[in-house]
């Protein structure tokens, strides 16, 4: 039985402090989190600085993001040394990062697809050119929904844009991919603290990292094929709270309770949504370690929840409108043995059997436990309103996914486990079967990078610049789109030109649609400019206007006719 044990948690977690990896703070970990650390200042301090009325201040911001991460990486001196960890951990993050930026390389520029893409470089866009966050209620005019939208992957890309040509729009995506390189270092650290004292432990918990690209659609597709960049960015202060999660039950201490509300914070200003799932499996293992007392455990939770509490409840107070994001529908990838793999729920299930009597995973339980009952809640939410696609809660597997690897990885281990030191069959230690297991697997998962893969943006440099030639020299209302694709005439009318998203225009599909584009061009009705693609634009019609702005592939043009106010 779980805790049946003399001692229960408390004996289960002196045993784990044997390897250094468990019950204090490695500095690979030390590493991660001096990384972390001005993400989180630079989501959360501009947003209360707003709150005094106070300019966004990029360049002040980062001096002071830079001084938090200095202040992290000075305890560096009291970690304990692990240096094969720090080198998987930097290594990994750095490989990660460089595979992500070559997806989109030169450019950089984000390579999803879709509307959501042109409403974050909307809310981009007004935070560079205002200097504040949005507090103008006639903002929501210009911006939609995106006035209410927490503002912290946006708040990353200004301040990153502040050391870059062309501002947060070039520096949006580095961004991204670094916080996603850094979620999968956290989620390796997580895996060694889920491993303690296995033979092999960093080979394994290395794999377990690797493992994600087996579920790309989850891990990657989201914002290499999709524009769910909040949501991705969101899921590294989540799992850095899963991190914490773990420090705190292996050790309880009040610091890690102060690093859960920090991440917490930062995850509510990015993405609200994944903010229940720590929270929740925190409240489960509060009740858990009961051989601390309760005005222990009460006092270290208040620690950690009333940051979120405080922020959720100022949020709410001026911007109501960004709850309705739980309420919100659209298209996602719907869970299936295709995107996910037989092996990794049957794994999954072995490292349940394996693990079930070990309080020393029970955080991970825990955060199974919180993903699957708000996955329920927000269903039973859609359902109530009617909707016929429980958006939110099937968004839950992009979290979920982490914890059902953990347990696969788990269950791997059980095919060999041993203490270091130890001897299995044929007189080979456990390590080098637990190696050999790991590289099987990571042949597995490298299998799969195929299928990250680059696609066809619906954003490129060419149109963005000859959308920018097109701002400063033409009437961002008299201007058409001879693109070829809907959601780049939509990102160009929208987040280049400006326009307002409830002008007349803005709201007619046929301002983006190709056919109806083509037919008013061709028998000279409508507006007239439009920015068109080389690639795409016909014969007839490029044999009857004038070019008046070329480069690359995208060319402005122009015909006879008049301009009308809006």
């Amino acid at each position: 039985m779980v805790g049946g044990a003399a001692g229960g948690v408390t004996d289960a977690v002196r045993i784990d402090r044997n390897t250094p990896a468990v019950g204090e703070v490695t500095r690979a970990e030390i590493f991660a989190l001096a990384l972390m650390a001005p993400l989180v200042t630079g989501v959360t301090l501009p947003y209360f600085l707003d709150l005094f009325g106070l300019p966004l201040l990029p360049r002040i911001t980062l001096i002071i993001a830079a001084g938090v991460a200095l202040i992290v990486a000075r305890q560096w001196r009291f970690a304990s040394t692990a240096r094969v960890e720090l080198l998987v951990a930097v290594l990994g993050g750095l490989g990660t990062w460089a595979f992500l930026l070559s997806q989109t390389w030169p450019d950089l520029l984000p390579p999803g697809s879709g509307p959501d893409l042109t409403h974050h470089l909307l809310l981009i866009d007004y935070l560079q050119r205002t200097g504040s966050l949005v507090r103008d209620p006639a903002a929501a005019a210009a911006l939609g929904e995106m006035a209410h939208y927490p503002p912290g992957v946006h708040l990353l890309a200004v301040l990153a844009g502040a050391l870059v040509p062309g501002g947060g729009v070039t520096a949006l995506y580095p961004v991204v991919a670094f916080c996603v390189a850094l979620k999968f270092s956290f989620f390796f650290l997580i895996l060694l603290r889920l491993l303690p004292g296995i033979a092999g432990q960093t080979p394994l918990a290395a794999t377990g990292a690797a493992l994600v690209v087996c579920v790309s659609t989850y891990t990657f597709g989201s914002f290499l094929q999709d524009s769910f960049l909040a949501q991705v960015v969101a899921e590294l202060f989540a799992i850095a709270m899963w991190w914490t999660l773990i420090v705190w039950f292996q050790r309880p201490s009040a610091w890690s309770m102060g690093l859960f509300g920090a991440c917490g914070v930062a995850a509510f200003l990015t993405w609200p949504v994944w903010v229940g799932v720590p929270c929740t499996a925190l409240v489960f293992l509060i009740v858990a370690r009961r051989d601390l007392p309760w005005s222990q455990r009460v006092g270290q939770a208040v620690r950690a929840m009333l940051p979120i509490a405080a922020v959720t409840t100022i949020h709410a107070a001026s911007h109501g409108g960004a709850f309705g994001l739980i309420a919100t529908g659209g298209a996602v990838a719907q869970p299936s043995l295709a995107s996910i793999g037989w092996w990794l729920p049957v794994l999954a299930l072995v490292g349940v059997m394996r693990s079930w009597g070990r309080p020393a995973v029970w955080p991970l339980f825990a955060l199974i436990g919180a993903t699957g009952l708000q996955a329920a809640l927000l269903w039973w939410v859609a359902a109530t309103r009617g909707a016929t696609n429980p958006y939110m809660a099937v968004k839950m597997i992009y979290l979920g996914v982490y914890p059902l690897i953990a347990l696969a990885v788990i269950g791997v281990s059980a095919g060999v486990g041993g203490r270091p030191g130890s001897v299995w069959r044929g007189g080979l230690a456990p390590a080098t079967w637990n190696a050999v297991i790991a590289v099987t697997l990571f042949a597995v998962a490298t299998r799969d990078v195929s299928h990250v893969s680059r696609h066809s943006p619906d954003i490129s440099a060419d149109m963005w610049r000859a959308g920018l030639w097109a701002r400063d020299h033409l009437p961002g209302h008299c201007v058409d789109y001879l693109v070829g694709n809907e959601y780049t005439a939509y990102w160009l009318h929208l987040a280049v030109l400006r326009n307002s998203r409830a002008d007349a225009r803005s709201t007619t599909n046929e301002t983006y649609l190709t056919q109806p584009t083509v037919a008013r061009w061709l028998v000279d009705r409508g507006v007239p400019y439009a920015i068109a693609d080389l690639a795409f634009l016909p014969a007839e019609i490029r044999a009857r206007t004038r070019d008046l702005y070329q480069v690359g592939g995208a060319v402005v043009i122009a015909r006879d006719g008049e301009c009308r106010a809006q």
